[in-house]
């Protein structure tokens, strides 16, 4: 409690082999590997943590420069508690739950301008709660989960102005979940104002999505592809995104509700590579292209969904084996055409489907 570890050639703090250690109002600046590092190697017998309103910055780059943050809990550590500190231009990350690690509760941590990812669950690692964190300024993700992690619950967390690295090609953007891993909830996030709101690839899931804003994204809203799976995305705001589609469903399945989504410079939405695709509830409005386009023999089912006012087709659907249902909603105010189907595509629709003040006028 209280000391400070700056500007050594390693760790500031290292708690390590095992024991139960508590660790508050500490800071950690200037030094070569992490700030504060909790690991158990050996992993003989438990070690737990409670890490709380310390002050981490500038730590890391020097030594290991793949792993290291402000704050580590890594190689066999469990945390309870990663809550109230603050983790500033650190690199590359800044808090991070890695190598067959775990924590029960990340809340209420500040982590700024992390040279990469700013929050980081990685390589077979485990958290129960992420929730009330602040994440801003990150070169790559604001929160980061991947190679085979978990996280339970991921809530009420700001993580927006994230992805600034121009000459990465790393995923970048508020949320990334990659590489076979897997979130039960996301619920009451804000993820804007990043170079993409989120992105799901790799054979990864996301349970359920609910309630969070994913808008004025640079390179778009969402981005789900590579097998991965959205079954649950639903009250939602997707919105005022850039990029070539505010949402891009790719090789992937997904089901939204009662969202609302437009973009500013591309389609509405996007579904490729044998996707599927279901949309109930939604209104799908002002994108400068296409509300919907559905392409590669790719499955899009629509219930009770407006498409209003898009610059390209309401719909377009494009390629042998490519189909799009409609059921009930309106179809109303784009500029190319209502309904487009072209290159084999089949659009049918049913119920009290209104189609109509489009142009042309089919």
């Amino acid at each position: 409690i209280n000391n400070i570890a700056n500007e050594h050639a390693r760790d500031g703090f290292l708690m390590t082999t095992g024991g139960d250690y508590y660790l508050r109002w500490n800071a950690a600046f200037n030094n070569g590997i992490s700030g504060i590092e909790v690991n158990n190697r050996n992993n003989l017998r438990p070690l737990n943590a409670v890490v709380r309103e310390n002050l981490t910055s500038n730590n890391g780059g020097v030594l290991f420069p793949f792993s290291v943050t402000g704050i580590l809990i890594t190689e066999f550590a469990h945390a309870d508690v990663l809550s109230g500190n603050q983790a500033d231009n650190n690199r590359p990350g800044g808090i991070a739950v890695f190598e067959d690690s775990s924590a029960t509760l990340v809340q209420s941590n500040i982590i700024r301008n992390s040279k990469q990812n700013g929050l980081i669950v990685q390589k077979r690692s485990s958290v129960d709660t992420v929730s009330g964190n602040q994440v801003a300024g990150s070169g790559l993700a604001g929160i980061f989960v991947d190679n085979s992690s978990s996280v339970d619950t991921i809530a009420d967390n700001q993580v927006n102005d994230n992805g600034n690295c121009s000459d990465c090609t790393a995923a970048k953007g508020g949320l990334a979940i990659l590489g076979d891993s897997a979130v039960q909830s996301v619920h009451g996030n804000s993820f804007d104002r990043n170079s993409l709101g989120m992105q799901i690839a790799n054979g990864s899931t996301a349970a359920s999505i609910t309630e969070s804003s994913f808008d004025a994204n640079a390179s778009g809203g969402i981005l789900v592809r590579q097998g991965s799976s959205i079954p649950d995305f639903s009250f939602n705001t997707v919105r005022n995104n850039g990029g070539q589609t505010s949402v891009s469903i790719d090789d992937s399945t997904g089901h939204i509700d009662q969202c609302d989504i437009s973009s500013t410079e591309g389609a509405g939405i996007s579904v490729y590579a044998a996707s599927s695709l279901t949309i109930e509830n939604s209104t799908i409005a002002d994108a400068p292209l296409d509300g919907l386009a559905v392409f590669e023999a790719s499955t899009l089912t629509l219930r009770s969904v407006n498409v209003l006012d898009n610059g390209g087709a309401g719909v377009l659907a494009s390629g042998t084996d490519t189909s799009v249902s409609i059921e009930d909603g309106e179809v109303k105010g784009n500029q190319s055409y209502g309904l487009n189907a072209q290159n084999g595509a089949s659009i049918s629709c049913s119920g009290s489907t209104v189609v109509s003040g489009n142009t042309p006028a089919q």
